[in-house]
């Protein structure tokens, strides 16, 4: 355990305990929902997001039906968008917070200057390589959406793919995310397979998005690191667990027949006291229901050319990413006790909030998976009303 002592910030109150990542804290400055309003939001949350996942349900049905169908492939982009679309506006309604963007390693200032598709600043747009691996260390169980945010002021929204654990497969089968078993040779042919499909299409974009660590970052996960970390020979990081480098390894090696750039996100959210794991802060329920939420989302980028990274070799691959680990590490160990990354990376910080563009086309989305979902609601409903009148 380093010794250091923790500076803890404004927001943040210690309670009693010693141990590093146990749930010791609390904040205490938020607005404490009554039970009707906890009530409606609750509905309202889940309104929202079972008539949106109606469409996805049915499609996911499609695709077990006709998976190799021209008009789902067609439709899989589009509704990706749509569905980042539906991510962002539980951010805007449900946990408002402001993205920080900082400019690290390989990235030009205009990749992360904001750009008006129309003006006057009705849609926010950055210019991010469209086609790239993404990395990023893994703190909460929504990590994933707020990189899939940053897709959508990108316009990568409705070309993101995930790796994910195939525990979690079934609701997102439409999307063809890759689901691993965490077992090489269970999981290497179906690897290959879904990458060499992303290879077929190198005109449309990609964001390739994985998290090394495999699962968040709690006190559990982080002894089991620890102890493999002191059986192994390696660094014990204060703020992450030991990446595993061999899905990383053979996905940028199969991908850089296509895709030329890899991106590594730092993530780091406000509220959260050194050394301590911000998912006891922050859970879903919390976030999306009860309103205590992240105010900011810190991320630090850097950008690195594929063609530099060493692939030859597993082993050099391997020693590249936990040399990527160990400067995380140090970019995390920084925010956590400051609230900001190192003064030498804010240079030309954007900040801007989770929230939809204000366009028309962004309105017809939500208001199109909306219109499918209670379609398919009717749907549904016309069979059971007509067994319903048989029987009584």
């Amino acid at each position: 355990m380093r010794e250091k002592e923790a500076k803890i910030l404004p927001d943040a109150v210690p309670l009693p305990g010693n141990n590093w990542y146990a749930p010791q804290y609390q904040l205490p400055s938020f607005h404490i929902p009554t039970f009707i309003e906890l009530f409606v939001k609750t509905i309202l949350f889940y309104l929202h997001l079972v008539g949106c996942s109606v469409g996805i349900s049915t499609l996911t049905l499609i695709e077990f039906l006709s998976p190799s169908s021209p008009i789902l492939d067609y439709l899989r982009p589009r509704l990706e968008e749509a569905f980042g679309v539906v991510l962002i506006c539980c951010f805007q309604f449900f946990a408002p917070s402001n993205l920080f963007l900082y400019r690290g390693e390989g990235v030009e200032e205009e990749e992360l200057k904001i750009k008006d598709e129309y003006p006057p600043k009705i849609n926010m747009l950055l210019g991010m390589d469209k086609r790239a691996v993404v990395i990023a260390n893994h703190q909460l169980y929504n990590d994933w959406m707020v990189v899939w945010s940053l897709a959508y002021f990108n316009k990568v929204h409705g070309y993101i793919k995930i790796v994910l654990k195939k525990s979690i497969s079934k609701g997102c089968v439409f999307f063809k995310f890759l689901f691993l078993n965490r077992k090489w040779e269970e999981d290497k042919i179906n690897m290959y397979n879904q990458l060499n499909e992303l290879n077929k299409t190198p005109e449309n974009p990609l964001w390739f998005l994985l998290f090394p660590e495999g699962t968040t970052l709690c006190e559990e996960t982080r002894l089991k690191s620890k102890s493999f970390a002191e059986k192994t020979g390696q660094k014990v990081f204060h703020h992450l667990l030991i990446p595993r480098h061999l899905g990383l390894y053979h996905s940028v090696k199969e991908l850089s027949k296509t895709v030329d750039y890899l991106y590594d996100y730092t993530i780091g959210f406000s509220g959260v006291p050194p050394y301590k794991s911000p998912q006891y802060i922050y859970t879903l329920a919390s976030m999306y229901i009860s309103g205590i939420n992240p105010k900011q989302i810190h991320i630090h980028i850097r950008k690195f050319k594929i063609s530099e990274i060493p692939l030859e070799n597993e082993e050099e691959f391997a020693g590249w990413l936990t040399k990527r680990w160990e400067e995380k590490d140090e970019l995390l160990d920084e925010f956590y006790n400051t609230g900001h990354f190192p003064a030498s990376q804010r240079n030309g910080v954007v900040e801007f909030p989770t929230v939809l563009n204000n366009s028309v086309n962004n309105l017809s989305e939500i208001l199109t998976i909306w219109a499918f979902s209670a379609a398919i609601i009717y749907i549904y409903y016309l069979p059971v009303k007509f067994i319903w009148n048989l029987i009584f």
